[in-house]
């Protein structure tokens, strides 16, 4: 990235939580971060608000449907991009109350759907999800770091 230049790309990700456990996705092939575990996510588009991102991702990733007024805010990150090139913005909500039953509606981009204790993680749980986590136990709502 030029120093002149600024770009940002902002996307929002639902925690799905039941209990004391949360509900991952394992993301495959070319998909970003393919072979870990994460929850649903994806890029804002054009005059969304965050919410409303969180509520179609869900819906496109796992089929449920959510309430913009019910997600719960709880970190926001910031980071420079593996590449380099651009910022991230990404806002983190919570969900603990939807409608449906999760399933995987993306088969392309997701082989496996599964409920996992929040404290019993898979080894192959995408890094920043686990220091979103992190944050979230210490009760801080905010986190930046630069991928070296």
């Amino acid at each position: 990235m030029k120093k002149d230049q600024h770009s940002i790309v902002p996307s929002a990700c639902v925690i799905v939580r039941r209990d004391r456990e949360i509900l991952l996705i394992r993301r495959v092939n070319k998909a970003y971060m393919g072979g870990f575990y994460s929850v649903p996510a994806g890029h804002i588009k054009p005059w969304e608000t965050p919410r409303l991102a969180a509520c179609r991702e869900a819906k496109e990733e796992i089929g449920i449907d959510l309430l913009p007024d019910q997600l719960v805010p709880k970190v926001v990150v910031v980071r420079i991009a593996h590449e380099k090139d651009h910022e991230r913005v990404t806002f983190y909500f919570e969900a603990s109350s939807w409608q449906g039953v999760p399933a995987n509606c993306e088969p392309e981009v997701c082989d496996d759907v599964q409920w996992f204790e929040i404290d019993k993680l898979p080894a192959n749980t995408e890094p920043q999800l686990l220091k979103v986590l992190q944050c979230i136990k210490q009760g801080e709502t905010y986190l930046e770091f630069d991928y070296e």
